[in-house]
């Protein structure tokens, strides 16, 4: 009988994967016999060891760092901290009347319910190991020269300020790039634009997550080598996404932004009210990118030499100017290829260089479509 309804039950039911040949849909048809050996099935169930198992061990596991030699370690502190905030939490729900957080409750605590939610974008975000706190400070400091016109000539150096020694990559960012990034914050008309005062406070981090997904620049990732992400940007003046690659994320939310007008102060006959003042820093994360020109070259640029390919999109890279733009206005991620410049000539070491192209590559889910 109870094979029968098995068998029906096969009939009814389709499964993806492999279907119903698993242990358990087998095991089903020896229940009669454990009973008769063990009694209720509750004697020799082992559901509540595996959810323990998932809970303790696997949702732990999660958030370590996995290294094998201190791996069984990680997960055991984790785990031990987890009783710890338990525990305090309690007592101070006894105390005060109310839980100290709202991802601390009587069911989080009791169940463990919702501590490795991944609709919680705070616990998911230090399962992806990024966290929220800066991980370098800019530090700028300002030379001022005379030259024999009279004039003053601004020198704006800028130091990363990594935390210490062993916070310290042993490369940092590129000294060009730092020292258009002065530029853009420390140097000209507060007017035009706005201007991060010396003193002021300006954080920097190497990696963050946004719409559901993790960037990173950082200048000697895992001290292994450079890591720039690429992404798609929502850019004034282009309807189409522009794709740039992401060298710094700094942060002025606590900065002091000056937008007051720069007069001479030989020109008396100028007026602050009658220059125009342009508001664009703002105190928020802003992202210092490297970007396409275009959304994609023209066909009128592209040669015999630029192969059509349906699954991939040709940019030309801006590679004088980099821009400073909101973080709020990154859509998206994009996987950019450098094209190297095959038909021209190697070097002394036989290496081709970049023609000052790239090419983004359709997302996977889209390449089915083009190949029908």
């Amino acid at each position: 009988m109870y094979q029968n309804y098995l068998e029906m039950f096969r009939q009814v039911v389709h499964r993806g994967g492999n279907g119903l040949k698993t242990p358990k849909f087998h095991q089903m048809l020896h229940v009669c016999d454990y009973i008769k050996r063990h009694g209720s099935p509750l004697n020799y169930d082992g559901s509540r060891g595996e959810n323990f198992g998932k809970i303790k061990i696997k949702d732990n596991a999660k958030i370590t760092n996995k290294r094998k030699l201190t791996f069984n370690f990680d997960i055991g502190r984790r785990i031990s901290e987890e009783d710890v905030i338990d525990n305090a939490s309690n007592i101070f729900q006894q105390n005060r009347g109310y839980w100290p957080s709202e991802f601390c409750y009587d069911t989080d605590i009791a169940v463990d319910a919702n501590r490795n939610n991944n609709d919680n974008s705070a616990i998911h975000t230090m399962k992806c190991g990024v966290s929220d706190k800066p991980k370098y400070r800019i530090i700028c400091s300002v030379d001022y020269d005379e030259t024999d016109t009279g004039g003053v000539i601004e020198n704006v150096n800028l130091h990363i300020d990594w935390g210490g020694q062993s916070k310290t990559p042993l490369k940092s960012y590129p000294a060009e790039l730092l020292k258009q990034v002065a530029a853009r914050l420390y140097i000209g008309s507060p007017n035009i634009g706005g201007k991060v005062t010396c003193e002021s406070l300006v954080y920097g981090f190497t990696d963050i997550y946004q719409n559901g997904h993790i960037y990173r620049c950082h200048p000697f990732y895992g001290n292994t080598g450079s890591w720039y992400d690429w992404a798609y940007f929502d850019w004034d003046g282009f309807d189409l996404l522009i794709p740039a690659r992401i060298l710094m994320i700094i942060d002025l939310s606590h900065s002091t932004i000056n937008y007051d007008v720069d007069i001479d102060p030989d020109e008396e006959s100028v007026v602050a009210e009658n220059i125009t003042t342009m508001i664009h820093l703002t105190k928020a994360k802003w992202v210092v990118v490297k970007a396409a020109k275009n959304p994609s070259i023209p066909p009128s640029d592209l040669t015999d030499d630029h192969i059509h390919v349906d699954m991939i999109t040709r940019i030309k890279l801006d590679e004088e100017c980099i821009w400073l733009v909101p973080l709020a206005s990154l859509v998206k991620p994009c996987f950019v290829i450098y094209n190297k410049h095959y038909s021209g000539s190697p070097n002394e070491n036989g290496h081709y260089g970049d023609d000052n192209t790239a090419y983004v590559v359709k997302p996977m889910k889209e390449w089915s479509a083009l190949f029908l």
